[in-house]
């Protein structure tokens, strides 16, 4: 709570340690007084260390945490807050108990909003004797998530991978449920470097650059739990089959931008069986297409963020395709950024929703004056799309890599920044009400 995390600042205080570094997050005004801003929901670490101009805070109630060290030997009153905390904690106990009336089960988080949803920070812990890199691919779909570890040295050996599957039980809390690897797993096979999901369809990429093991595995859930029902591979020659998946319903497309490729599969009598190779139409073959897909009802998209336009400058597009009365898929559309400059990676990432919305990001490092753009199309059950929005961070600096991943569903769109430095973290920026024109830009932290 928050006044037990006030309490070791508290004790700091009283005890009179030796000061040994000042600093003031917000610089008090002539009597001392800082009045922290409301969007700014955590006061953190050492905020106000040895800050001795600082007499007194004004902490509004959309703060729902104080670091212990914030406060750590500054001349504030800790014990004026720490009954002001006291008071806060009250109200928020009061209304964790009425949520956990009504779910039946503990609530993660002080600060809940909706029945039965909290509003916690979720922080999956690694598991217990695992190395290499976890959670790269992350994927959600309503109460299951699948994070990946494609580095994690697993039952096939060194950096073999491994995916976990978690719950999330009424009150919000993510509970580990299932732990899932390649049922021929091998050294350096890389299982979850790409993971798709759709209802009773979990597909999992793996393989890294010239591995023979490169390969995608389709779970489906049985009995509550995902098992292995299929591994797809190609008989072409390829480097990165497996990197990019997606699938929605009894589609499933596997890129390889290394071959410039996208295989398309369908779904018959139960099992998936390639039904389409889709190339790069401008047959361009260091333009990257297959490098980022998407699927929605009557729609393929393929990102090659290393095409050519029309002046042969290499900006990215992104190519739209729809299905044919012979069960293959034909090009409808390429799309191109309205105000790329000399290189836009535009296509860097793609993401589509079942309405026909289409999401492009283009972290465009190099475009003069714009650091990093996502672009929302509306496309027509016949693949013509019309641009319609343009998101953009209103903090953009170069290499934030702005664009690096999106994601749609409904009428929100997630937005990655893994190169954010703002507090040397990335970022994540949110954008809600596609039908209408709101605000963009909005950013929360991540």
């Amino acid at each position: 709570m928050l006044l037990s995390r006030l309490a070791p600042v508290i004790a700091v205080l009283l005890a009179g340690s030796v000061p040994v570094h000042s600093r003031c997050y917000f610089e008090p005004d002539k009597n001392g007084h800082v009045d922290w801003p409301a969007d700014q929901r955590k006061i953190p670490k050492k905020a106000f260390r040895n800050c001795k101009r600082l007499k007194t805070i004004n902490i509004p109630p959309e703060v729902y945490f104080v670091h212990d060290s914030a406060f750590l030997w500054s001349a504030l009153n800790l014990l004026e807050v720490a009954a002001s905390a006291l008071q806060r904690v009250t109200e928020l106990e009061a209304r964790v108990a009425e949520l956990e009336g009504r779910c039946g089960e503990a609530v993660p988080s002080m600060s809940p909003t909706d029945a039965c949803i909290s509003t916690a920070l979720v922080k999956l812990p690694r598991p217990a004797g695992r190395g290499g890199t976890i959670y790269e691919s992350i994927v959600v779909s309503g109460d299951t998530l699948v994070v990946g570890s494609p580095d994690e040295n697993g039952p096939g050996g060194w950096m073999s991978g491994a995916a976990y599957v978690y719950s999330r039980k009424t009150s919000g809390a993510w509970k580990k449920k299932q732990r899932l690897v390649a049922s021929d797993g091998a050294p350096w096979g890389h299982f979850s470097l790409d993971i798709a999901f759709d209802g009773d369809t979990l597909v999992i990429g793996a393989g890294a650059n010239d591995n023979d093991e490169n390969a995608v595995y389709v779970f489906t859930l049985q009995a509550g739990l995902w098992k292995e029902d299929q591994k797809l591979t190609t008989t072409d020659e390829t480097k990165n089959f497996g990197q990019h998946v997606a699938v929605h319903g009894d589609t499933l497309v596997v890129g390889d931008w290394s071959n410039g490729s996208a295989y398309v599969f369908s779904l018959r009598s139960g099992t998936w069986v390639q039904t389409t190779k889709l190339k790069d139409p401008d047959e361009d073959v260091n333009s990257s297409f297959g490098v980022s897909l998407a699927v929605s009802p009557g729609l393929i998209v393929v990102g090659a963020q290393t095409s050519r336009n029309f002046t042969k400058a290499r900006v990215g597009a992104v190519y739209v395709y729809t299905p044919d009365t012979f069960g293959s898929w034909t090009q409808a559309q390429k799309l191109l950024a309205s105000d790329t400059g000399t290189s836009g990676n535009f296509g860097r990432s793609v993401a589509a929703s079942d309405d026909g919305t289409v999401v492009v990001g283009e972290t465009c490092s190099d475009c003069p004056g714009v650091v990093g753009s996502v672009y929302v199309f509306s496309c027509t059950a016949a693949g013509v799309c019309t641009e319609t929005d343009v998101l953009r961070a209103t903090d953009g600096a170069a290499w934030d890599h702005f664009g690096k991943s999106v994601a749609v569903s409904r009428n929100t769109i997630v937005v990655g920044a893994s190169g954010d430095d703002d507090d040397n973290k990335g970022q994540g920026w949110w954008k809600r009400g596609l039908s209408t024109p709101l605000p963009a830009n909005q950013k929360e932290d991540g």
